[in-house]
């Protein structure tokens, strides 16, 4: 199977749990790894904490009406472990040359930009900070900016700006609510009602 059909897979496996009870075992189990617990789950994962996170992105994805599950068999989780892997297999074949492909500059230039990319996300997603993430977006982006901005209307820099009008807007309304005078407390309780969604004709790109 390719790389999006063992994702498929996997997703379709882990959908049927309860997202609150999975993504809290998942914490769980990150929890282990430290303290070398858990090993007849944790112990065949070849990178537990990546794969971990993975895990529960691929459920955070997935229909939430169909999480019914509360536990998982141990034929059930080895299924979920031996899928892991084999997509991390199958990652790691996209950086490495067939045994028919040239390796000419054009292959070379490509992996320079792909694999450092990649091997950021999986190896140091978690411990990334905020400001690493933003420089990272703008040292990543900038360069495109001219097919950014033909194709949107916006620059690198714009979709920053909105970013961080969106977290000091949360971060105020947090520390209003928090604050002796509760200037904000109201106000800030049916802002976390809010259900975000998109319009049908949003673009493409917000959709995603």
């Amino acid at each position: 199977m390719s790389l999006e059909e063992k994702s498929q897979q996997l997703k379709d496996i882990i959908s049927t749990y309860d997202t609150q009870w999975f993504l809290g075992d998942l914490s769980g189990l990150m929890k282990a790894i430290s303290n070398g617990h858990a090993q007849d789950q944790l112990g065949k994962l070849s990178s537990p904490l990546r794969q971990l996170y993975f895990l529960g992105g691929l459920l955070v994805t997935s229909d939430s009406s169909n999480g019914i599950d509360f536990q998982y068999s141990p034929e059930k989780w080895n299924q979920i472990v031996i899928l892991l892997n084999e997509i991390e297999r199958e990652y790691d074949k996209l950086f490495f040359p067939k045994p028919d492909e040239e390796i000419d500059d054009e292959w070379k230039k490509i992996r320079k930009v792909a694999m450092p990319s990649f091997l950021a996300y999986f190896n140091q997603g978690p411990l990334n900070y905020e400001e690493q993430a933003i420089n990272w977006v703008r040292d990543l982006y900038s360069q495109l900016d001219d097919i950014i901005k033909l194709e949107h209307g916006l620059k690198t820099d714009d979709f920053l700006k909105f970013y961080e009008n969106i977290d000091a807007l949360v971060q105020k309304k947090f520390q209003g609510y928090s604050s002796p005078k509760g200037e904000f407390k109201k106000e800030w309780l049916e802002y976390t009602k809010i259900k975000m969604g998109l319009v049908d004709e949003a673009q493409n790109l917000l959709k995603q």
